[in-house]
């Protein structure tokens, strides 16, 4: 695949005028807006099955990578991405300099992973592809509307391995999940809860042994769930929440905090703790051993 340059804002302005207009200039307001959002929803077909001929070039490994990049991780930092990614067992290195290798994302100056949006598009449309009628039965969903719905209605299976709630809903009623969201949930990998309005029930389930990535701003709760598995999470980020005793990777702002678990030590793939601000957390427990992977402790208790 060969990386070609890209047009400037005229050029592209009129290559997207010749096929949405037939004309080198666009007609109507109403019709330009109306052609910029089919373009944006509706895949081109022939620009699709040419940059799948190099997706269906790549091994398993390399496909979930791509996919997970689409659907989650467009702009994110490369070191961040290829330490979750690492925590799934990815080999993430290699398959993200596979990726670059066809083209199919670039490394920034700036150490991000960007990806062309036509290339952005066709990998959530294999996703979509998975099951159009269902979200429930697909294996990623980073839509608002399809994350809320299979959250709200307990539609989770097994085949979901990624989850991104935005903050997109205009509402400012609160968003309640039942206990029994995530209870089928039970390969998840990736979750990303940005909606302070989201409500649990104290009897809430996450039975999910594969996480690697948990990132929740405003978690309702006390505390995680009995159940919850921590053993794989590389990224927990819990900001501005009702936290009182958990382990976490970021616990910023989170006030109610008050301990730590003592085999804290356990979390072998753990690379960050950020205690800054958790104002009630009066002591850190007793470490014997090295903590795994930890890189980074902040104990800033003001």
């Amino acid at each position: 695949m060969y990386a070609v340059d890209k047009l400037n804002d005229f050029e592209a302005l009129q290559l997207l005028c010749s096929y949405a207009f037939k004309q080198h200039l666009p007609g109507k307001v109403k019709d330009w807006k109306n052609e910029l959002k089919k373009v944006a929803e509706v895949p081109n077909k022939e620009i699709t099955n040419v940059l799948k001929l190099s997706y269906d070039g790549l091994d398993r490994t390399q496909k979930m990578i791509f996919l997970d990049i689409a659907c989650f991780f467009k702009g994110c930092p490369v070191e961040r991405v290829t330490q979750v990614l690492d925590g799934s067992g990815f080999k993430a290195t290699s398959g993200i300099n596979a990726l670059v290798d066809r083209c199919l994302i670039t490394i920034s100056t700036n150490k991000n992973i960007e990806m062309h949006d036509s290339l952005t598009q066709m990998g959530k449309e294999i996703v979509y592809k998975e099951c159009p009628d269902e979200p429930g039965e697909r294996s990623r969903l980073w839509k608002h509307e399809d994350a809320c719905r299979v959250l709200t209605i307990n539609m989770g299976t097994e085949k979901i391995e990624g989850m991104l709630l935005n903050d997109q809903c205009t509402s400012e009623h609160e968003i309640k999940f039942t206990s029994e969201a995530f209870k089928r949930m039970t390969r998840l990998r990736l979750l990303a809860v940005y909606n302070n309005r989201v409500q649990l029930s104290e009897d809430f389930a996450f039975p999910s042994h594969d996480l690697t990535s948990l990132i929740w701003v405003g978690y309702s709760l006390a505390s995680l769930p009995s159940n919850f598995h921590a053993n794989s999470l590389v990224e927990l980020s819990l900001i501005c929440g009702n936290i009182k005793g958990l382990w976490d990777e970021n616990l910023l702002g989170c006030v109610n905090l008050e301990n730590l678990p003592r085999d804290i030590h356990k979390l072998k793939h753990l690379l960050h703790l950020n205690c800054n601000g958790c104002s009630k957390l009066t002591s850190f427990p007793e470490i014997k051993r090295n903590i795994g992977k930890l890189a980074d402790l902040r104990l800033v208790l003001l």
